[in-house]
């Protein structure tokens, strides 16, 4: 998953939809993005620049935790490229 195509007009996506459907056609594993071409980071940091317009489609939500609890409720295992 490529974090940009999380958010849908400005707005996250429906991720316990996403990973329903996701299970429900199969698929067992989520390969997330945590860092842009550019090599800014899709989460909080103090390591790496920060993706700060894609973060603030979160609030103070963490997208890779989001996603880590959604995966797992429907049995999906997720890696980090």
């Amino acid at each position: 998953m490529y974090p940009y195509g999380w958010c849908d007009n400005g707005k996250p996506l429906n991720y316990s939809r996403v990973m329903r459907e996701l299970a429900d056609h199969e698929f067992n594993l989520v390969l997330m993005y945590v860092t842009s071409s550019s090599g800014r980071a899709f989460y909080r940091s103090n390591m790496v620049p920060v993706d700060e317009a894609f973060l603030s489609y979160f609030n103070d939500e963490d997208p890779p935790e989001i996603i880590i609890r959604k995966a797992h409720r429907n049995g999906l295992e997720v890696l980090f490229e």
